[in-house]
Formats: C-alpha cells, structure tokens, sequence
C-alpha cells in the first residue's frame, strides 16, 4: 500500500510522485500505477521536479506536456476509476464543458438535480485537474475555484447568452490554498 505523504511545512512530499514535471503554472505531480493515473497535483512554487518512475507516469508526462502545447490533443494514458458515483457525474458534466467556455456551480447543480455545494465540492475533489477541466466552473460572482488554487477576475462576455470564454488565469499566488493529495489504497 502506497499513501501520498505531507511534510511538516505543508508541502507535498516529492517521493510520493511518480514524477514532478515542469508546467507552465508551476510544478505538476503525477501519481501512476498499473497502467493507469491515479492522480495529477497542481504543486507549491519550488517543489523539486523528477524524472517519470514509471511507464505510465512518463506517458502522462508527455501527454500533458503535448495538451499545453495544443489543448485540442486527447489525454491518451487511461485514468484510475474513483470517487462516488455523484462525483463521477459531477466530474463528466465538467469533462463536457467545451474548451474555452464556463459553467456555473449553480447551473451544473440544476442540470444534476443536486446543490451548488455539493458540486463545488466534488470539483475540489477532482483527482485529474486539467484532465478533468474543473478550472471552466466559476462560482455566481467569478471566482475560479480548482481543487488547488483560487482566482478572480472578469470572465469576459461574448455574443451568445449563457455563454462565457474562459481567459487564462493569472499565476498562482506564493501562498495558495492547497489540497493535499488524498491517500489512497494502489492495489
């Protein structure tokens, strides 16, 4: 059994990584195992990078370097199945949102018959952020919450009712709110 550790400055611990690579926004954490990403970890500024362990750790490094490259390119590396099955619908209604467009927690609420909270929640519990594009749900006044960091600002309007383009969020702040990996049984 293998279980994501914190130190005590509140950083994650690189060993618990299958591999930390470089990303634009900072470093990524990639959690990988038989054949499958358990988990993908936006990570603190200076968290050192290493080298994929595995296969399937350095297929999902390379697909995500490729998506930042073209967004339009699909995540190829399969995705561990997890989480309940509410948050699996919440997580599909979001994978649904088109690229370059937002939702509300409230209306993603209305169209699974649950609350905002409860969505926002199973958002923050999102083990593939990117993947699983949880940064194109904004609450009623615009902030962007991921599982990770926090952001304001002004989604812009566009022509289209109901609909918004989702600019690119600013660099994170040196004090973000964090979520830790959760531990997890890898067998």
């Amino acid at each position: 059994m293998s279980q994501t550790s914190v130190t005590t400055t509140g950083g994650a611990d690189p060993s618990a990584f299958d591999a930390i690579i470089a990303l634009p926004f900072g470093p990524f954490g990639i959690r990988a195992h038989d054949g499958q990403v358990q988990e993908l970890v936006f990570l603190p500024p200076g968290t050192p990078l290493h080298d994929p362990r595995n296969a399937t750790a350095g297929a999902a490094a390379h697909a995500l370097r490729a998506w930042i490259e073209d967004p339009e390119q699909p995540f190829p590396v399969p995705l561990a199945p997890c989480g309940t099955p509410f948050r699996r619908r919440v997580w599909a209604a979001i994978a649904a949102i088109p690229r370059g467009r937002t939702a509300t927690y409230g209306k993603l609420a209305a169209d699974l018959g649950s609350a905002p909270r409860a969505v926002g929640q199973a958002c923050g519990a999102n083990p593939f952020p990117l993947i699983v594009p949880c940064h194109r749900v904004t609450s009623a006044d615009g902030h962007v919450v991921t599982g990770s960091w926090s952001f304001q600002f002004t989604v812009p309007s566009t022509d289209t009712p109901g609909q918004s383009a989702a600019p690119t969020p600013p660099p994170p702040p040196l004090s973000p709110r964090r979520r830790e990996p959760s531990p997890r049984k890898l067998s």
